[in-house]
């Protein structure tokens, strides 16, 4: 699953050439090039970018204030231990497509939450606020993913992204909904898609519309500017989940029409959008760590990621054609070999992988993800063998690589994952294992870990909250797809953080 962002083209080219044009006489005047990669390190965040470590820090600081902002005003019921969530600032809208290379050209971005790993790619816009708009919107995904899990309708998901990504901090809070200029810009100049067509749309990432996004934006900044409007969103979502007709579910929502709702949404957008502030301290003692990444990490940045975060199967052949390629032109070192053993993965080689995994866990040289991706070759083997002899002792191998990974990183959700399934797989076997708590030990705290991580619910079953029953108003039966929005139906229901105050223009929201 991945969420793009997307932008006018004729708007974006104009104002990318006018700022391409200034950023590099900025350059030329003030300092010169950026040519290595650089990584900067907050607790919850990694941002590496080939720009200068001073923009980085911002970002990643913006980040950590961004998450905290966020996170008090959708006040989650639970809270997890998170890795590191990672942010990509490549150079240009192009590198985007040597992860995806069916990739929309227009795309300046990307979020992918992968079975073992998060992460965001982004288009560095230069100096200014759209890159950090940009980044905005990918972590709202991640946040929505992590904490908000559900079955939420395309154009929400969007939306909820585009509300947040233009968080304005001010002292002592922030600022939320403040109109998108390019959104805007969009829905003035351009013809509106039509609204059950966009309302029923399952993939925003399929979409053919230009206003796909700003309307999606449009249509969530109305539905949370009032506390009218959030029970009109939270009655809309109830009645789409049990099934009934979109446009039904529409009308009987907000008591308009189809046709009258969107005459009402364009006047909105005309109109003075309202803003809420959130009132939230800002921390100053972030513990902040920077490296300037070595030729060999520098020239696999983005190829790094394939094993972790493969393509879809339509782009796999072609991100595996271009990494190889990319690989011929490098020497030997740890980073090459690493890149170049998790394509031998993805094509299904493990002995291959194993050939230049190995010589680095025994020199001592090995991280944690090379632990995995060892362990994860002798588990392809496993399944590959047809001796039970072969493939106990290769789940073994596996197990022990999946434990020393764990012990690398307590964090590596998908290493604690896998060595719950190979225990499993080991007991079918007929094998007894003489520490099978470490097996449900582990699970459990991948769950606390990655709650909402594909790999962690296929083994770990449903969260706890989708058990809870939810009561429906009106005399519908409830069904399981209500309960699979339960959380955003307990974000628009439920009580706002106390801090959480309006603009002179709109009411006080809860």
């Amino acid at each position: 699953m991945g969420h793009i962002v997307f932008r006018d083209r004729l708007e974006r080219w104009g104002r990318r050439t006018l700022a391409a044009g200034l950023a590099t006489l900025t350059c030329l005047l003030a300092s010169p090039a950026v040519a290595d990669w650089v990584s900067v390190e907050t607790p919850h965040f990694r941002v590496t970018g080939k720009t200068s470590e001073t923009r980085l820090t911002q970002m990643a600081l913006s980040l950590e204030h961004f998450r905290a902002t966020l996170l008090a005003d959708i006040r989650p019921t639970t809270h997890h231990l998170e890795p590191r969530f990672e942010l990509i600032l490549v150079p240009r809208e192009a590198d985007l497509l040597r992860l995806r290379p069916a990739l929309d050209p227009a795309a300046t971005g990307f979020y992918v939450p992968g079975e073992r790993d998060h992460a965001a790619f982004v288009a560095d816009q230069g100096p200014g606020d759209e890159t950090r708009q940009f980044a905005f919107h990918e972590y709202a995904h991640h946040i929505m993913f992590r904490y908000m899990a559900g079955t939420y309708p395309a154009w929400l998901s969007e939306g909820f992204a585009e509300y947040y990504s233009t968080l304005r901090p001010v002292s002592g809070g922030a600022i939320l909904g403040e109109a998108a200029p390019a959104r805007l810009s969009s829905l003035t100049s351009e013809a509106w898609q039509d609204l059950i067509p966009m309302l029923s749309q399952a993939n925003a990432a399929a979409h053919t519309h230009a206003n796909y996004y700003p309307q999606a934006w449009a249509l969530t900044h109305y539905f949370l500017s009032t506390p009218a409007r959030q029970r009109q969103l939270s009655s809309l979502l109830r009645l789409k989940a049990l099934g009934v007709p979109v446009e039904v579910a529409l009308s009987r929502a907000t008591g308009q029409s189809p046709e009258v709702f969107s005459q009402t949404l364009r006047r909105y957008v005309r109109g003075t959008m309202p803003t809420r502030q959130i009132r939230i301290s800002r921390k100053t003692d972030i513990p902040v760590t920077r490296r300037t990444l070595g030729p060999p990490e520098s020239a696999l940045v983005m190829e790094s990621w394939l094993y972790r975060l493969p393509p879809t199967q339509r782009d796999l052949k072609a991100a595996l054609s271009a990494a190889r390629s990319r690989l011929e032109t490098l020497p030997p070192s740890p980073a090459r070999d690493r890149t170049a053993a998790g394509l031998y993965l993805l094509e299904q080689k493990p002995n291959a992988a194993l050939a230049l995994i190995l010589p680095l866990i025994l020199n001592g040289e090995a991280t944690a993800l090379d632990h995995r991706m060892a362990a994860d070759a002798w588990q392809a083997k496993a399944v590959q063998a047809e001796a039970v002899d072969d493939q106990g002792a290769w789940l073994h191998q596996a197990r022990s690589l999946y434990e020393s990974a764990t012990r690398l990183d307590p964090l590596d959700y998908g290493a604690l994952v896998s060595l719950s399934r190979t225990g499993t797989m080991l007991k079918r076997l007929g094998i007894k294992l003489a520490d099978e708590q470490l097996s449900r030990d582990a699970l459990r705290r991948a769950q606390a870990i990655a709650p909402q991580s594909p790999l962690v619910r296929t083994l770990a079953g449903p969260l706890p909250e989708y058990d809870h029953n939810l009561a429906i108003d009106g005399t519908e039966a409830e069904t399981v797809a209500v309960k699979a929005i339960r959380p955003m139906l307990r974000l628009l229901e439920g009580d706002r953080a106390p801090e959480a105050e309006t603009n002179a223009s709109l009411p006080q929201t809860r």
